[in-house]
């Protein structure tokens, strides 16, 4: 069956692991889910750590669990 996979670039977390369970919680101003139904969750399979001038940062590599 196909996933969903999603790819997110967030300020450096370290205490994200692979293989931990997320749920996305991104909503645009009226309150609309904009990837998925905030109840659905990911496993994190892939992470990259990078750094800037703007801080830390890491690419969270994400997919689907149904």
């Amino acid at each position: 069956k196909p996933r969903k996979s999603v790819g997110l670039r967030i300020f450096s977390t370290p205490i994200i692991q692979l293989g931990d369970i997320v749920n996305i919680d991104y909503k645009d101003s009226d309150g609309v889910d904009q990837i998925l139904p905030s109840s659905s969750r990911f496993v994190v399979y892939n992470i990259d750590y990078s750094k800037s001038s703007d801080g830390p940062s890491m690419t969270v590599f994400l997919s689907e669990v149904v």
